[in-house]
């Protein structure tokens, strides 16, 4: 009679083999009360140039409320932001339908079929500048770097624990992550200041959630989006603890996950703590539009690799997107912020096959969240 496989060793051969992990949204992902923080994000590229946002969290750290944050950015860098902050009480989980009503007229739900079998989301916002109704259809599966489930092994998070110097190493705590629209197609109708018009584009969606103080345990996340007519790429990295914000200037972490598509095909889908296959190299402070003593600017180097594959990054950030603050007041230093950033790319490919060297320049945004009330 064979041993029972260890879910531990399973999911870290998985990750060796830099195997696609595809995720399906479930009813008990869509809320859990226990949760630290959570959220449910949304960028889209739209084909007149405009970039949107929508970033719906709960629980957040320091937050008396919760927020929904929607900004709309025009080419010429006109940026109409439209911060919604309801009750906590006016959340309801969408039972069945993976997402809520986060505050009347502000919905998301998630349903089966779409253009290309993968589902359908539904987005509604009722703001008081912007309003909006989308549907985004996935073109290719969701996937998630902690595996099939979204969901880091309890050994993970008290691996982790351990490192930050933690007592409660075996609390029944939890970390979901999944990237539930690494690529998808926008379409539908967006109001700004009264005027309507039809929009398309290319969308991407990932949700989250955890339910212990991650704080403890990094003092900060920084992530990466980049999509071009042909590639999109997903990277994020954690802070260490011992690592912990040691320069003002300059911060240098190993490991993270990392997700990358060219023409229809996964070329990588990892979570690699070692530094091995994903190796942030460095990143580096900008001081672009600062708010108090923090700057949420960076520019990030990494290089992605394994047996046939390496893939040099280079991201810099050239304007500011968003920075959301605990308190909506200009004062207040932000926990979360984005920046639009170039990303050139070179995807080297050696083997089976020719070798090929192609290089992308990719428009991206740069993510840096504190894990914590400033």
């Amino acid at each position: 009679m064979r041993a029972p496989a260890n879910p531990l060793v399973s999911h870290v051969r998985s990750l060796a083999r830099c195997a696609p992990a595809n995720v399906r949204p479930t009813e008990d992902e869509a809320f859990d009360p226990r949760a630290a923080f959570q959220w449910w994000y949304f960028d889209a590229r739209l084909d007149d140039g405009h970039r949107l946002l929508t970033f719906y969290t709960l629980n957040a750290p320091g937050l008396s409320t919760y927020g929904v944050n929607v900004v709309l950015r025009a080419p010429d860098g006109t940026t109409v932001k439209d911060p919604i902050y309801p009750r906590k009480e006016d959340f309801r989980p969408h039972t069945g339908g993976f997402g809520g009503w986060f505050a009347p007229g502000v919905e998301a739900h998630f349903e089966r079929g779409g253009a290309h079998g993968h589902g359908v989301y539904r987005l509604t916002t009722r703001g008081p500048r912007i309003a909006y109704e989308l549907e985004v259809h996935p073109t290719v599966a969701p996937f998630s770097p902690l595996g099939p489930r979204g969901e880091a092994p309890r050994a993970m998070i008290a691996a982790g624990k351990l490192l930050a110097g933690r007592a409660d190493v075996w609390t029944d705590d939890r970390f979901r992550y999944a990237c539930f629209v690494p690529r998808g197609e926008l379409r539908g109708t967006v109001v700004v200041d009264g005027v309507a018009r039809a929009v398309s584009g290319l969308a991407y969606h990932e949700h989250g959630m955890y339910t212990f103080p991650m704080g403890e345990l990094s003092p900060a996340w920084f992530w990466l989006h980049a999509a071009d007519a042909r590639t999109s790429l997903v990277l994020g990295t954690l802070v260490a603890p011992w690592r912990a914000y040691t320069s003002r200037r300059r911060k240098t972490t190993h490991g993270g996950y990392a997700y990358l598509l060219d023409d229809g095909e996964r070329l990588l889908s990892t979570l690699d703590p070692t530094g091995l296959v994903v190796d942030v190299e460095s990143v580096r402070a900008r001081d672009l539009g600062a708010r108090g003593a923090a700057s949420m600017a960076w520019d990030l180097d990494a290089v992605l690799r394994r047996p046939g594959l390496r893939v040099e990054l280079a991201v810099r950030s050239h304007d500011v997107l968003e920075y959301f603050a605990v308190d909506p007041t200009a004062s207040e230093e932000p926990y979360w912020g984005q920046t639009i950033a170039r990303a050139e790319v070179v995807i080297e490919r050696t083997g089976p096959g020719p070798r090929r060297r192609e290089r992308r320049v990719m428009d991206a945004v740069l993510e840096t969240m504190r894990n914590g009330r400033p």
